[in-house]
């Protein structure tokens, strides 16, 4: 094979795997659209895994509250929901709103419970009016593990390219 051609497959190769984790900066783990009946919610769990930050963004057609609530609060909450009322505390709560996006972080892996509440039950939440359609799209942001990857296999597919031409140049003038 020619050696223009190694060069050319080469720097090719290197510059792909350069490229492939800046295109990876956001993996789109859960897309949907639920309707959801009057006096119902929804629940995702979300195992939130240490140091990745989560992207969160609900719509609804109408107003909704979104609450973020560890294990046992989601157990106190499902439980008021359903049947004798318990004392539950929301990591996050957005009430009476139709747009949220927010972004999750933990410094331990945890699980969370993302619920959309289309009912009368938060207090000082929206009022259930009816049967509403609801998109929950949830992504996991990569930024902080690309870049040192990227610089790294751009430096050595650099190296490896100059070296190739280098020894090229010399076995010409030999």
């Amino acid at each position: 094979m020619n050696k223009k051609i190694k060069i050319l497959i080469i720097g090719w190769f290197i510059g792909l795997i350069s490229v492939v984790p800046v295109l990876a900066l956001e993996r789109n783990l859960f897309n949907n659209t639920e309707t959801m009946p009057q006096n119902s919610y929804y629940g995702l769990r979300l195992v939130v895994e240490k140091d990745n930050t989560y992207y969160l963004k609900v719509n609804s057609t109408q107003n909704i509250d979104l609450l973020i609530l560890d294990e046992d609060n989601f157990l106190n909450y499902n439980s008021t929901f359903y049947s004798e009322p318990k004392t539950y505390t929301t990591e996050h709560l957005y009430t009476n709103t139709s747009q949220v996006e927010l972004n999750i972080t933990k410094t331990e892996d945890v699980i969370r419970y993302i619920v959309v509440e289309n009912a009368n039950l938060t207090l000082n939440g929206a009022i259930s009016t009816g049967e509403i359609d609801v998109t929950i799209s949830l992504s996991l942001i990569l930024t902080s593990k690309v870049p040192g990857y990227t610089i790294a296999i751009t430096l050595s597919g650099l190296i490896l390219v100059s070296g190739l031409l280098t020894l090229r140049k010399r076995r010409k003038s030999i």
